[in-house]
């Protein structure tokens, strides 16, 4: 009866809706509006993991240790104070290796996120290719971004079985039903 009065008296960890996509699909974008409009903390996974490693940030897409990555994303969220219940966490489902393949990241790490909510913001790959040759100097083919696009639909869809969490799929041109959902949260 003590240890489950403990637990009720122990403030709530917050946590994420985890927002993915592939790179330039224009999650960081869509995330720092929602959480203008509904007044909830944004982190960037990578920024995060760039800080807790202490390497510098740079346009690179590869990932050299993609499970080591994750360990560290979970120690840096684990470290910081966040006052809100929840959070809007920006990401990845699937990342490129060094040997430029997709690779996914692993359902333990989502686990250990535990995230309230899953999503994953898609795009057109012929305007995902020019935003990432403009913003990053990036040169994919429309086929592997529409790849990787389907790699990380995929994957997100395993994740949310996985792990119960409710998955929404949204366009970058179309995000009034991640609102809601952000909305229905909060209720």
């Amino acid at each position: 009866m003590c240890l489950q009065k403990e637990r009720l008296l122990q403030p709530k960890k917050p946590r994420p809706i985890f927002v993915g996509g592939v790179h330039g699909v224009g999650k960081t974008t869509l995330c720092n509006e929602l959480a203008l409009e509904f007044r909830i903390p944004h982190l960037t996974a990578s920024n995060l993991i760039k800080e807790h490693q202490k390497i510098p940030h740079s346009q690179h897409k590869v990932v050299h240790d993609i499970e080591g990555n994750q360990g560290a994303l979970v120690e840096a969220l684990s470290a910081i104070e966040i006052t809100s219940l929840t959070y809007i966490l920006d990401g990845h489902y699937t990342l490129i290796d060094s040997e430029n393949e997709v690779k996914r990241i692993p359902l333990g790490a989502f686990t250990r996120v535990s995230p309230l909510s899953l999503v994953i913001v898609t795009g057109k790959p012929c305007e995902i290719k020019e935003r990432l040759q403009s913003r990053d100097s990036t040169e994919y083919t429309v086929d592997f971004i529409e790849y990787m696009q389907e790699l990380e639909i995929k994957h997100a869809q395993y994740i949310a079985q996985q792990t119960g969490a409710h998955l929404e799929i949204v366009s970058a041109q179309k995000v009034a039903g991640l609102k809601s959902i952000i909305e229905s949260l909060f209720a």
